[in-house]
């Protein structure tokens, strides 16, 4: 992911760049001492950045004031701030994470995981703007599949049923009682644990990387900085600190099949 710090504090950002040279996944596009410099650079380049770190306090224009007058949509804002006075204010600006200086680099990796997963969905829904709510039986888990095992149907609320192809499945996200399920044409909100509905899917076409995440096999492109990114996109899906044995004996037994 390519970032930009926008910070006056020259010991902030050099701080920050450091986090950023360490963490694999992030790439530092430019740093800049003032919003003002920051707004040009932004409105120039061709490049999607993906992740401000901003301070609040700078001259001329705020950090605050920074944040409104750019365009976020594709762009995650993470505040650092040595005044906990601004963090309630700033999550009015929908940014991604507030930060306490000194930052320490673990809550600097949270934020950084935060704003990968929220730029994952931001994407599956940018990309499958269409949402239907489903209604998931798992006693038709067997008789609903397809008779290659390629496919099953879930039935909707209505009694129709909907055809889900298991190679299209991107990733399947928890979402309290139901799971987002987010497919090449279409995300679902299907009202079911993610557990029954995961381990309901053949081992062959999805695999469980997260306690809230499980991402379709065809749709991995690498294994980045502890996270599954996806093909088609920069973003990464977190891989859960228990699913990081299972995810290795996975993968090492994936590769020996094409040696």
């Amino acid at each position: 992911m390519k970032c930009i710090i926008v910070d006056d504090d020259l010991f902030s950002t050099k701080l920050i760049s450091d986090f950023i040279e360490r963490t694999p996944s992030l790439v530092l596009a430019g740093s800049f001492d003032n919003a003002i410099d920051a707004i040009g650079y932004l409105s120039q380049t061709g490049d999607l950045i993906h992740v401000i770190f901003c301070d609040i306090e700078m001259p001329d224009m705020t950090g605050l004031e920074f944040i409104k007058s750019i365009d976020c949509t594709n762009t995650k804002v993470i505040i650092y701030s040595s005044q906990e006075k601004y963090a309630l204010m700033s999550y009015e600006y929908d940014v991604c994470d507030y930060l306490l200086k000194p930052v320490k680099y673990a809550r600097f990796l949270k934020a950084i995981n935060k704003a990968k997963t929220e730029l994952v969905l931001q994407m599956s829904a940018d990309v499958n703007p269409q949402v239907e709510f489903l209604n998931y039986e798992p006693s038709l888990a067997d008789s609903e599949r397809g008779g290659d095992g390629n496919f099953r149907f879930i039935r909707e609320s209505s009694g129709a049923q909907t055809k889900i192809m298991y190679s299209d499945i991107v990733f399947v996200e928890a979402q309290e009682n139901y799971v987002r399920l987010v497919t090449t044409s279409k995300s679902y909100i299907i009202h079911a644990t993610m557990s029954s509905f995961v381990d309901s899917l053949p081992e062959e076409y999805v695999v469980r990387v997260h306690r809230s995440y499980a991402v379709g096999i065809k749709h991995i492109k690498n294994i980045v900085d502890g996270s599954v990114v996806l093909e088609g996109s920069d973003m990464a899906v977190p891989v859960g600190r228990s699913y990081k044995a299972k995810m290795k004996e996975f993968f090492d037994e994936l590769c020996s099949k094409y040696q």
